[in-house]
């Protein structure tokens, strides 16, 4: 019986020992720290799990990540810090636990890992308002978890959500970020908030002027273009008035005007020291009437000033309205040349004749910063865009478009989403 006691005791001892030396094959390591980041573009939702592990910990080392279910994959490996096309890519095990999608892989080279995955799906939008709701669940206990949605860097949030905050990303996106402490495993954490885009208003503002948009006139561009005549009218009236003040006053002088009296004639020392040969004096005609003063025809200048300002006038509205070309409506903005021009698919929405209404959809871009020219193809369903990139992007011309309520937005692949990896599962640890 002593010696049966004593063998247990030692395997276990033994066993204990083991597993201590081993950390890389026993249940997957806690993370230090999770960041989850919502991206959603192009009619489709990017999201990235990202985890760090302890300075502890001694590589390699296995664990794991999870990302809701039904994600569709699209990277899983190891960030090392540099240059992204040199972080490796691992091989995992997946399994699906509490609505997660949960991959287990081992760290070889950095103590950092992150999964990538795409899923349909983008923020509500009621005309104004941008409405987003994000979940993620806890597969696991972690210290802590920061979830963030990726949003336009002109927008401004309308409904916070607890606990939540607006930080600077880059010169195009801001991130709306909650950071949450020690969630324990089944704990959802959401970021539900809403927020609005001035492009989205000015887009909305354009689809209430119905009326502006359909005899193709900008709701802001025609009101301009009127205060800009009226300033011409009261300047070219302001002229007239004293034209006319001014011609009456030099017709009255002139009329009031005499002949001058005939002059002396010099003496014969005073012409030689003025003229070597004075010329022999000419009679005046008895009873000749007054030379009058040529006075200038300033009314019909002022006419001919008049019309050359309304030209102008004229050319500076035309270039603010839509102009319709068979089944082509371009506007333009701006003649600086555009950086990028954004080419978006569109469907017109049920009930929405774009042959009608294509004026209304190219003015949804008036007041937007940095757009150059549009032009509506409702024969090929597309519109074209020039834009600046260092101010607008592909994403936020689709928001634009797609505010107007008049079209939908045909998905298309996201510009910033990395190609498909190549990853095959492994079913050994």
């Amino acid at each position: 019986m002593l010696r049966t006691t004593r063998f247990v005791v030692a395997a276990l001892i033994a066993l204990v020992t083991a597993a201590s030396a081993m950390p890389a094959l026993g249940a997957p390591a806690g993370w230090q720290s999770v960041d989850v980041t919502f991206h959603t573009e192009q009619q489709q939702s990017i999201t990235l799990v990202s985890g760090e592990l302890p300075a502890t910990a001694t590589l390699p080392y296995e664990t794991e990540l999870a990302i809701p279910a039904g994600t569709e994959l699209q990277w899983i490996g190891e960030i090392l810090g540099g240059p992204a096309a040199e972080d490796p890519k691992v091989k995992y095990v997946k399994t699906t636990v509490g609505g997660m999608d949960v991959y287990r892989f081992t760290l070889t080279k950095s103590r950092i890992g992150m999964l990538e995955g795409k899923a349909p799906g983008a923020p509500a939008f009621d005309g104004t308002t941008y409405v987003s709701a994000q979940k993620w669940t806890a597969w696991q206990a972690v210290p802590q978890v920061r979830i963030s949605q990726r949003v336009p860097k002109a927008a401004q949030i309308a409904q916070t959500a607890p606990g939540a905050a607006l930080q600077a990303g880059d010169t195009t996106y801001s991130y709306y970020t909650k950071t949450v402490k020690n969630p324990k495993a089944g704990d959802v954490i959401d970021l539900a908030f809403s927020y609005t885009l001035p492009a989205a208003g000015a887009a909305a503002t354009g689809a209430a002027a119905t009326g502006a948009a359909a005899t193709g006139a900008a709701p802001g561009s025609g009101s301009n273009t009127a205060i800009v005549v009226f300033i011409a009218a009261l300047f070219i009236g302001g002229l007239g008035f004293l034209a006319f003040k001014v011609q009456r006053k030099m017709n009255a002088k002139s009329a009031g005007d005499k002949s001058p009296a005939p002059r002396k004639a010099k003496s014969n020392t005073q012409a030689s020291r003025t003229t070597p040969a004075a010329a022999p004096a000419v009679p005046e005609t008895a009873g000749a009437a007054p030379t009058k003063k040529r006075v200038r025809p300033l009314i019909p200048m002022l006419v001919v000033v008049a019309a050359l300002i309304a030209g102008v006038v004229y050319a500076a509205g035309q270039g603010t309205t839509a102009r319709v070309d068979g089944g082509v409506i371009t506007k333009t903005f701006s003649t600086a040349e555009p950086c990028a021009t954004a080419s978006v698919p569109v469907v017109a929405n049920p009930g929405v004749d774009l042959a009608a209404k294509g004026a209304q959809l190219v003015d949804a871009f008036t007041g937007v910063e940095s757009i150059t020219k549009v032009t509506l193809d409702i024969a090929k369903s597309t519109i074209d865009v020039g834009y600046c990139e260092s101010v607008q992007t592909e994403d936020s011309i689709r928001q634009i478009v797609a505010g107007t309520g008049l079209v939908s937005v045909n998905a298309a692949p996201a510009v910033s989403t990395p190609p498909t990896a190549s990853v095959e599962p492994s079913a050994t640890k």
